[in-house]
């Protein structure tokens, strides 16, 4: 797992546009579950949980400390270290072996999605200091995978062999491109209008028949 020191205050900041963000109360309780210590995890979600305004939560992460055993304010709390991400999406890029530590800026080469051991669609990005065929036969090798479905790259062309109900985009049998596909499991297609479908789970799409044609 890849570590590094967050501002507590800014888990509230969520980003909307370069150097813009807004107040969010949703996005900052889903960025302290990333915090390693739980004490200091719960001790956020307790405050976050009275819903408070951005002055109060402002004033809160100004004076937040953890308490002493006689109650009395210990060293104040202004950085926490969270988790990142999986080692997997990183590389030491350091040229003595210090642990420089780089993730691709770029995202990644496309996605690989596997069917894991509980028989699950999972999503494994390629980043961009990896080879495809070189993950693609780890995973293979891997007792948490089941079966390999594809490789898949934002922009290639898809095909549905049977149509997939939706209430807002249903989508009927034939070629689409492929706009995004989330690690969470979701994809958005294209059609040859140019329309560009509501997230769908990837459960509905390979049910479908959902297969790479370029």
């Amino acid at each position: 797992m890849i570590v590094q020191r967050a501002e507590v205050v800014n888990f509230a900041q969520k980003p909307i546009a370069p150097d813009k963000t807004k107040f969010d109360l949703a996005y900052a309780q889903k960025q302290i579950e990333s915090i390693r210590d739980a004490h200091i995890k719960k001790e956020l979600a307790e405050f976050l949980s009275t819903k408070p305004s951005e002055l109060a939560w402002n004033a809160f992460c100004q004076s937040f400390c953890l308490r002493q055993k006689d109650g009395s304010c210990g060293s104040p709390i202004k950085f926490v270290r969270v988790n990142v991400g999986e080692a997997t999406e990183y590389k030491d890029l350091s040229k003595d072996g210090t642990g420089a530590f780089r993730k691709a800026v770029k995202g990644h080469k496309g996605q690989i999605v596997f069917l894991d051991k509980k028989g699950k669609l999972r999503v494994r990005p390629i980043y961009a200091f990896e080879s495809v065929r070189t993950v693609q036969r780890d995973l293979t090798a891997s007792c948490d995978c089941q079966a390999v479905k594809g490789f898949f790259q934002s922009g290639c062309l898809i095909e549905l062999a049977s149509p997939i109900a939706h209430r807002s985009t249903p989508l009927a049998p034939g070629r689409y491109k492929l706009n995004t596909m989330r690690t969470d499991g979701y994809v958005t297609l294209t059609d040859s209008a140019g329309k560009i479908s509501l997230p769908i789970s990837l459960e509905k799409m390979i049910a479908a028949g959902f297969t790479r044609l370029d």
